[in-house]
C-alpha cells in the first residue's frame, strides 16, 4: 500500500479548497485525520506518514467540507463536555457556550434527583448533566424529551455510546409527560423567525430550521412552557432554560409568577445566556 507524506496530503487537500476561493484550516484538516485513524488531535498532528487508505478516507471528508458543511455534521460526531457525541442534519450541534451550564446543574443535584431534558436534540445536555453527577458520587433519573422521533433517534444513540441510562419520550413540550421532576433543563428554539435569513450559512444551510426558530417573536416556546412548569416540578424544584441575547427580561417576568431565586448565568464567552429559577414554595 502506498505511503504518502502528511504534510503532502494537506497541501493537495489545500490546492482544491483554493481552488473553489476556500481556505483550508489545518485545525479541521488534522481533526479529520484524527477521526479517521482514531487519535487525538495532538497525536494527529504529529502524524508524519498516511497509507493511500487514509489519504482517500480524508479526502472525502474534506470533499463535504468545501460545500460549507459544518465539521461535526461532516464527521457525524463532536466533543460535549469531554464525551463523544453523535449528531446528524436531524439535531443541532451542541455548542461550548452551552457546556458552562453543565457543572451548575451538576452542583445543584442530589443523589436520585429526577432529571428531564426538554428539547434534547442530541442528548449532550442531560448525558453531560447524568455524567458529572456520576463523576460527583451521585446517580440521577433521567429523561429526554423531543418532538423529533429522528432527534430522538440520536439521542438514544448517545445515551447508549456514552453509557447513559434514560427515558426516552417523543413529546411536543409537556404533551406525552406526565411525571414530576426536581430539575427541569431546557435549551428550546429561541430565534425570531425573521432574524433566521441572517444566519450564517453554515448554520442556516444544514442545521434543522425547527430547532432554531421560535415564531414571530423568538419567545414561542418560553410562552408554552413556563405556564405548565409548576406542574411538572417537585417541591422546590428548579429549571435552567438557555436563551438568547437579550432575551433574560421577557423570561424573568414569564418566571416571577411561580418562581423565586431567579438568577442570570453566563455562558463560556462570559455572555448571559442560562436562566435559573426555584419554584416557590
Amino acid at each position: 500500500m502506498k505511503v504518502i507524506n502528511i504534510n503532502q496530503c494537506y497541501q493537495d487537500v489545500e490546492k482544491k479548497f483554493n481552488k473553489k476561493g476556500l481556505e483550508l484550516s489545518k485545525h479541521d484538516f488534522y481533526t479529520i485525520v484524527g477521526h479517521v485513524l482514531k487519535v487525538s488531535f495532538l497525536e494527529a498532528k504529529m502524524v508524519s506518514m498516511i497509507n493511500s487508505n487514509v489519504y482517500g478516507k480524508i479526502k472525502k471528508y474534506s470533499k463535504k467540507l468545501m460545500t460549507g458543511m459544518p465539521i461535526q455534521y461532516v464527521l457525524n460526531s463532536t466533543n460535549f463536555c469531554g464525551y463523544n457525541i453523535v449528531v446528524n442534519e436531524n439535531v443541532l450541534i451542541p455548542r461550548f457556550d452551552t457546556e458552562a451550564l453543565i457543572p451548575v446543574v451538576a452542583k445543584e443535584l442530589l443523589d436520585g434527583d429526577k432529571v428531564l431534558d426538554m428539547c434534547t436534540g442530541s442528548g449532550a445536555i442531560g448525558i453531560a448533566i447524568s455524567k458529572m453527577a456520576e463523576e460527583n458520587g451521585k446517580s440521577v433519573k433521567l429523561t429526554i424529551s423531543d418532538i423529533s422521533p429522528k432527534a430522538l433517534k440520536v439521542a438514544k444513540d448517545n445515551c447508549y455510546r456514552n453509557y447513559v441510562d434514560a427515558e426516552c419520550i417523543e413529546s411536543d413540550l409537556f404533551e406525552n409527560i406526565n411525571d414530576v421532576y426536581d430539575i427541569i433543563v431546557c435549551n428550546p428554539p429561541y430565534i425570531k423567525a425573521a432574524d433566521y435569513e441572517t444566519l450564517e450559512p453554515m448554520v442556516k444551510d444544514f442545521e434543522p430550521k425547527t430547532a432554531l426558530v421560535s415564531g414571530e417573536t423568538g419567545y414561542e416556546y418560553y410562552d408554552r412552557i413556563v405556564p405548565l412548569l409548576k406542574d411538572h416540578l417537585t417541591y422546590r424544584g428548579k429549571v435552567y432554560f438557555e436563551y438568547g441575547i437579550h432575551q433574560e427580561d421577557y423570561i424573568k417576568k414569564l418566571l416571577v409568577k411561580d418562581f423565586r431565586c431567579i438568577k442570570i448565568i453566563k455562558d463560556n464567552s462570559g455572555i448571559n445566556r442560562f436562566i435559573s429559577a426555584t419554584k416557590r414554595d
